[in-house]
């Protein structure tokens, strides 16, 4: 880790958009299938960037190039320190350092997020939650919304006073595989012993499967990760 912790949630994030996670989730004889993907343009509002008070010269750039200059150390945390948001982002930072290793624990937890059942007022929007915990123990939630059938990060943030899986659906994981967009190699991180691996893939992950064999929308428009370090 840098003195950097911008950079270093960058770091992270740049790795993460290497792979996608295949995640099976049981409830009452039902399976839900999630295909988690990680593009450059989500780790602005990931890392809280939107949060800040101050007006900066970035803030007029698309979100992937910002990304790529945070890579490049072009925009550092000491740019934004003195903001009066910068505690609140310093705390999503230190977490989201450590998203890769959250999802690849077999400790973390899935649940469908319903903000109606919650009891407090949020304006968080999110259809899953993964709640899992860093090197350091720090319980955190990841969220995920939905679209066309793939998920993606929109926030994630340390426990408070507020837990945002209190009345949520929770799921058993049946099985969490982590698929090497590079050399399509795929890890089994969890395996349900309950879990059948001859059970057939829903819709959802066909296309997915499909998808990474034909190298077509894997990290958005750089389609590979070579290409977005060629421009730092």
């Amino acid at each position: 880790m840098s003195t950097d912790i911008l950079r270093d949630a960058a770091s992270t994030f740049l790795h993460l958009t290497n792979y996608e996670y295949h995640i099976i989730l049981g409830r009452k004889m039902k399976q839900t299938h999630l295909t988690i993907r990680f593009l450059p343009d989500n780790f602005y509002h990931l890392a809280g960037l939107q949060k800040l008070k101050s007006a900066y010269p970035f803030q007029n750039l698309a979100h992937d190039k910002v990304f790529r200059q945070i890579l490049s150390q072009k925009i550092t945390a000491n740019d934004i320190s003195k903001d009066k948001a910068f505690p609140l982002i310093s705390d999503r930072l230190k977490v989201l350092a450590h998203l890769d290793t959250i999802l690849d624990s077999n400790f973390s937890n899935f649940f469908r997020y319903d903000k109606n059942k919650i009891p407090f007022y949020s304006a968080l929007s999110a259809d899953y939650i993964v709640k899992g915990t860093t090197p350091q123990s720090i319980i955190t939630f990841a969220t995920f919304v939905n679209n066309n059938n793939v998920f993606y990060g929109n926030s994630i943030f340390p426990l408070s006073n507020f837990d945002y899986s209190k009345g949520q659906m929770q799921y058993t994981v049946l099985l969490k595989e982590k698929l090497n967009l590079k050399t399509n190699e795929v890890t089994t991180l969890f395996h349900h012993k309950k879990y059948h691996l001859d059970e057939i893939p829903n819709a959802e992950t066909i296309k997915a499967m499909k998808e990474v064999n034909t190298c077509t929308d894997l990290v958005g428009p750089f389609h590979a990760i070579d290409d977005l370090m060629d421009e730092l």
